[in-house]
């Protein structure tokens, strides 16, 4: 999400599925509000036609002809409602028919106002047919402003077929007016029901993770609470316990312990990496940051009996990046590797150049990721099928971490499989300058 000139954080582009949702929910809201346009277009042609008998220039037969044949278009538009309503029928077939009312009803309007063009009394016929749609519809502006223009062409065709005068040219301008307010209607509705609509998926999105934080939170805590629990209960009833063995028992406990902090640290910096603000940091030599993250890993690498071999390069590595993020998403690809590696084998920390980047490789030898769950590797709480060689459990949160802070430095973090086995986990930066 990139910054606007203000500072002020832009809203992220459309995805093809919120463009996909969005439009599914106008269109069932725009499919209700067509029977409540069936009413309101009723409405205007009931009172147009009780004022119409009033006026001696109208013809009752011409006023009887439009008036049922209104009355039919409106009975037919019913019934072909009805049917679009049904299931299996598409959302592409739903909006055609939200779209082909909404002409019905501006032609209807149109139609009374052609007929009635001689009285200066009936020339807002036009701006009532664009004013109905215009606010009683969700329309996208790129779709309701070219039947505006459209309906502005016509008014201009009738303006110069009856010749200029008073009547006429109050009937454009009504007419103009009309489709003015309503593309303005048409334009803030729609902006305020994307707002609305955006504001609702993000809701929805943060209950759903807020759910599943619960669901993973309370199923990973209770193995180690009822394991410290029951070590507790063991070290305070068994008076008869010798000090090894009490030793023991506090040890196990405090490993329990460690894995509960492991993961309310992981959870605080799944939840940080998030609210992170974008930034590019500052111009610095990858080396250092690789180096550094390497010497971390050592030690741990050397209890579990594997080997981690660095290759920097000789040549400077410029780059702009934030130091403390580089060094956690180096910390967690590490981490991930240590994890799965088996006993003897070799981790590679490579850094080289690459299409305009610099790539960091973490190589390792373990089993590698199955194929049916790469596309989802980077998502919060994905685990996947493969268990790590110690045992070691996993949130889910480690390469979600990565991949987010990555981003908020303009970086990104991308997997390969490693030849004959094993995984490549790569953050590609932009090279300085």
């Amino acid at each position: 999400m990139k910054p606007a000139a203000d500072g002020r954080a832009a809203r992220p582009a459309w995805t093809e599925e919120e463009r996909r949702e969005f439009l599914d929910e106008i269109t069932a809201i725009n499919l209700q509000r067509c029977q409540f346009a069936m009413i309101a277009g009723s409405m205007i042609v009931v009172w147009s036609s009780v004022v119409s008998l009033l006026l001696p220039e109208v013809r009752f037969a011409d006023l009887g002809g439009w008036l049922a044949t209104c009355l039919g278009i409106y009975a037919a538009m019913f019934l072909l409602r009805r049917r679009v309503m049904r299931e299996g029928v598409s959302q592409a077939a739903r909006r055609a028919y939200v779209f082909a009312f909404m002409i019905v009803l501006i032609g209807i309007c149109d139609g009374f106002f052609l007929l009635l063009s001689q009285q200066v009394a009936s020339v807002s016929s036009f701006s009532r047919g664009m004013l109905v749609t215009g606010v009683l519809f969700i329309v996208p502006p790129r779709r309701f402003i070219p039947i505006a223009a459209v309906n502005e062409l016509l008014l201009c065709g009738w303006l110069a077929w009856r010749g200029l005068n008073a009547a006429t040219f109050t009937a454009f301008l009504d007419g103009t007016a009309g489709a003015v307010v309503a593309s303005m209607g048409s334009w803030l509705l729609h902006a305020a029901k994307c707002a609305e609509f955006r504001q609702q998926r993000q809701i929805r999105r943060q209950h759903a993770d807020m759910n599943e934080l619960m669901a993973v939170t309370a199923h990973d805590l209770r193995s180690p609470l009822l394991g410290v629990k029951n070590l507790l209960t063991l070290a305070t009833t068994r008076v008869e316990l010798d000090r090894t063995r009490l030793v023991a028992v506090i040890t196990d406990a405090a490993r329990a312990c460690d894995r509960m902090l492991k993961l309310v640290s992981e959870l605080v910096h799944a939840h940080a990496a998030e609210q992170a603000p974008e930034t590019r940091g500052v111009q610095g030599d990858l080396r250092g940051p690789l180096a550094a993250a390497v010497e971390r890993a050592r030690p741990v690498a050397e209890t579990k009996g594997l080997r981690i071999e660095a290759r920097v390069g000789e040549g400077a590595a410029e780059a702009s990046f934030d130091e403390a993020a580089l060094a956690q998403v180096l910390d967690n690809l590490l981490g991930n590797a240590l994890k799965f590696s088996p006993r003897g084998a070799t981790i590679e920390a490579a850094l080289a150049g690459h299409d305009g980047t610099w790539r960091v490789e973490i190589a390792d030898e373990g089993p590698g990721v199955p194929e049916a769950e790469r596309a989802r590797l980077f998502q919060k709480y994905a685990r996947g099928s493969v268990a790590a060689n110690d045992g070691e459990g996993s949130t889910g949160l480690g390469l979600f971490i990565a991949q987010t802070l990555a981003e908020r430095m303009g970086a990104r973090v991308r997997y390969a499989p490693r030849e004959p086995r094993g995984s490549v986990f790569a953050v590609e930066l932009p090279r300085a300058g």
